[in-house]
This record gives C-alpha cells, sequence and structure tokens, in this order.
C-alpha cells in the first residue's frame, strides 16, 4: 500500500508525502507505483525547475519515500501544482483503492 499524504492549511496545500510501494506488482512491473511515481516527481520538477522554488525536500529509495513542503513565501502557481498533482493521484486512488491510500494532514 503507497500512502500518501497531502500537508494543508485551510485550503492552501503545504505539501506531500509519499510512503511506501503499492504491491500490485512486482517491482519494476507495478503500473500503480510508476504512475504515481511519475506524477509526484512531476509535481516536484514543477517545484524546482519550472517555479525556480526550493522545496524542503526527503527522498528515500529504500523506503520509497517522497517528501516536499513548500517554501513559506511559495507562490499561488505552487498550489496549482499540488492541486494537479493531487488530482491525478485521486484519480490513481480511484482505480486502484486497495492499493493507495490518501489522508488529508491539518497544519497551522
Amino acid at each position: 500500500m503507497t500512502d500518501v499524504q497531502i500537508f494543508r492549511a485551510g485550503a492552501r496545500r503545504l505539501g506531500f508525502e509519499i510512503n511506501g510501494h503499492t504491491g500490485f506488482a512486482p517491482s519494476g512491473e507495478d503500473i500503480v507505483c510508476a504512475a504515481i511515481s511519475a506524477i509526484s516527481q512531476t509535481a516536484l520538477i514543477g517545484l524546482t525547475d519550472v517555479l525556480k522554488l526550493e522545496p524542503d525536500v526527503k527522498i528515500d529509495d529504500d523506503h520509497a519515500l517522497l517528501r516536499v513542503m513548500l517554501p513559506d513565501d511559495a507562490p499561488e502557481s505552487a498550489q496549482i501544482i499540488l492541486l494537479t498533482m493531487e488530482e491525478g493521484l485521486t484519480s490513481i486512488y480511484q482505480q486502484y483503492p486497495d492499493f493507495v491510500r490518501i489522508m488529508f494532514r491539518e497544519r497551522r
């Protein structure tokens, strides 16, 4: 099961954490894991390469962990990237609910 946590303060997205392998198929053949990875990595590329932000990023390949937290001064355009990622991940969850869990964590 892959756990997706979206950190937010009200309607504002602050970041996300994706953790664990889906277990849909063996490593290297898991289309669900590959889709989640592609969407989350694209969001990170959008934040860093397109918007030129420096989010707080933690990557742990051994534990299939990606954690990205926006800087406090992130522009509104970062919200569009995170909301688009959220929609993509929600679509995957709707198709594969036994392999993905999405949770929202409220922060101040």
